[in-house]
This record gives C-alpha cells, structure tokens and sequence, in this order.
C-alpha cells in the first residue's frame, strides 16, 4: 500500500553530485559549479581519443626520430621487435602512400615514415623527408604531427 503513495513531483536530483535539486522544474544541476563541471567532464570524455591520438602520433615521431638516426638501420631497415619495443604505434598514422618504387605501403609520422616489409620476415624499412613537404595536418591547433 505504500508504493500507492508516492511523493509528487518525485525528488529532482543533480546529474553530476546527485543532491537534491530545489527550483524551476526544468533544473538539472544543484549550482552552477556542478552544472560547468559536467560539461566540461562531458566534453573530455569526448575529446579524450583526439588527444591520445595525438600522443601517440608524437611519440611515434619521436621514437622514428632516434631509429633514423642508426645508419644500419637506414640502410638496412628494422624488425618487428626492436621497432615494437622503442615504442612505436603502428596502429595509427597521419598519412599512408605507397612507395614507387618497391610498392611497399609507407606509413607517415610526420617527417618520418616506416615501410611494411613486402615478404613476410623482412624489415621494416625507415624513410625521413623534409619538413615542407609534410602535409599540413592540425590536430587541436597543435603543430603538425
């Protein structure tokens, strides 16, 4: 019989503290301070994939960066393992081209890119081209990445 009597209207509670609201019906924070710090949760959630993409096509930049500066492995190329374990992400890049004259799909970080092997056990071979003809990708009205 108690569940026949409930409270009109049912108790309002604020959507990021959850205190009980008081005021205009249509309120759904307790305060102002709650209301911006939902929306700004609200916002990096969603942004949160942009920024880590970010990182790691920086850290990607970085760590090909080193691996071009090995004359063997310019001349050479590298494994799997040693590429993989300097922390490079191949799961994301800026750009993808194919190369003209292996046919091998090169894939950019920047000024620097990594060639998939063509035979499967081969190296991954190291390309680095100069800064201006990078395209002009901004991510966050960061610098390029």
């Amino acid at each position: 019989m108690s569940q026949l009597f409930k409270p009109w209207p049912p108790e309002r509670r604020c959507q990021f503290c959850g205190k009980p609201i008081t005021g205009k019906s249509t309120k759904k924070f307790c305060n102002t301070g709650c209301k911006d710090s939902f929306h700004n949760a609200e916002k990096a959630r969603k942004n949160s994939n942009t920024y880590s993409y970010e990182t790691v096509m920086r850290q990607n930049e970085k760590h090909l960066k080193v691996l071009s500066a090995n004359a063997y492995y310019q001349q050479n190329g590298i494994s799997e393992g040693p590429l993989l374990g300097q922390g490079v992400n191949l799961s994301v890049c800026v750009n993808e081209e194919v190369h003209l004259k292996t046919g091998g799909v090169i894939y950019w970080y920047g000024c620097y890119g990594v060639e998939l092997p063509t035979k499967v056990g081969g190296n991954y071979m190291l390309h680095q081209r100069d800064e201006s003809k990078v395209p002009n990708f901004k991510l966050g009205g960061g610098n390029y990445v």
